[in-house]
């Protein structure tokens, strides 16, 4: 970002970033326990449940996050650094929209499509860098926080079409929320809450 903007719009930047990251604990956690449980057993509902309940969860700390981003990061970060509050914005809709292709991105490496995951990273890469050239330095932060949600709508809509054109799962069932998934998040829940 340096040769495009100036040092103070990466030290933005990089602010919003580590802000946007908090949902992708439980995307992250979720991600590599279906990659696991879907190596042993290929199962089309668990895997796209496992995308829905993970993208509300992610929802909802997002929700949090972006509802009181303005009364902590000023506090945390300084005043200074009150200008990385749409960066984080932004940066965090791109984390909790990627959520869903993530989970689907780990059905294609277990069921032994890994290279196209790779080749939806490497599409919204591309698409990204070009992104960063052209509104990184009119846009400063703000503009590379676009050219991530852009990359990361790519990439995570990547392995759902790849999920649905080669595995056979619908990309639908990637999207919304069940009943059934209420029933399975709250089961969790009280197996959390009883083991507290």
């Amino acid at each position: 970002m340096t040769p495009l903007s100036s040092a103070y719009q990466l030290g933005l930047y990089a602010v919003a970033v580590n802000v946007s990251e908090v949902p992708l604990i439980v995307n992250t956690a979720v991600r590599e326990v279906m990659f696991s449980a879907d190596a042993s057993d290929n199962d089309d509902k668990k895997l796209s449940a496992a995308a829905r309940i993970s993208s509300l969860i992610c929802v909802i700390i997002a929700g949090l996050l972006i509802g009181t981003v303005a009364f902590w990061l000023p506090f945390l970060f300084g005043m200074d650094f009150v200008e990385a509050i749409p960066v984080a914005v932004v940066l965090i809709f791109a984390v909790a929209l990627g959520v869903p292709g993530s989970i689907a991105g780990s059905g294609l490496s277990a069921r032994g499509r890994p290279e196209l995951r790779s080749l939806s990273i490497l599409i919204a890469c591309v698409v990204n860098i070009g992104l960063i050239f052209v509104l990184v330095p009119t846009w400063g932060a703000l503009g590379a926080a676009v050219a991530t949600l852009c990359g990361n709508l790519l990439s995570s809509n990547g392995n759902i079409y790849f999920a649905q054109r080669f595995l056979g799962i619908s990309w639908t069932s990637f999207y919304g929320i069940r009943r059934s998934d209420l029933s399975i998040l709250r089961t969790l829940l009280v197996r959390l809450l009883t083991r507290a």
